[in-house]
């Protein structure tokens, strides 16, 4: 098994062990959750604007990224990003899943995640 295939695995088994402890109540509303009217950015690009911002361990930092990747993508693909762009420990994978289950639409978009890369050396080609 390669790097990228264990991480993946990592990741997988950390979620599945989120979701476990998540209750059934929590899981049908993650479940139900409206769907997003459109997605605007692919993964990859995505991963690719993470890659340009110096992840940080400040609380208020961290919520806007997710917010905007979650402005995008589902609950789970989100999770596997922000963890892809900046593995935690389990404890910080809980508050991670905690962040994300408390997304409110339109407070952030994916405009403050470019706005990071950007200052992170990030050009539109």
């Amino acid at each position: 098994m390669n790097t990228k295939q264990t991480l993946n695995k990592l990741v997988d088994e950390r979620l599945q062990s989120i979701l476990n402890k998540m209750n059934e109540e929590e899981r049908d509303r993650l479940d139900n959750a409206p769907p997003l009217h459109y997605q605007t950015i692919s993964i990859n690009f995505a991963k690719e604007l993470l890659s340009f911002i110096r992840p940080k361990r400040d609380f208020t930092f961290r919520r806007k990224i997710i917010y905007g990747i979650r402005s995008q993508f589902d609950p789970v693909t989100t999770f596997k990003l922000i963890e892809a762009w900046n593995p935690q420990d389990t404890d910080e994978g809980e508050i991670t899943w905690n962040i994300i289950r408390a997304y409110v639409p339109g407070l952030i978009s994916i405009g403050t995640v470019i706005h990071f890369a950007k200052e992170g050396g990030y050009t539109h080609e």
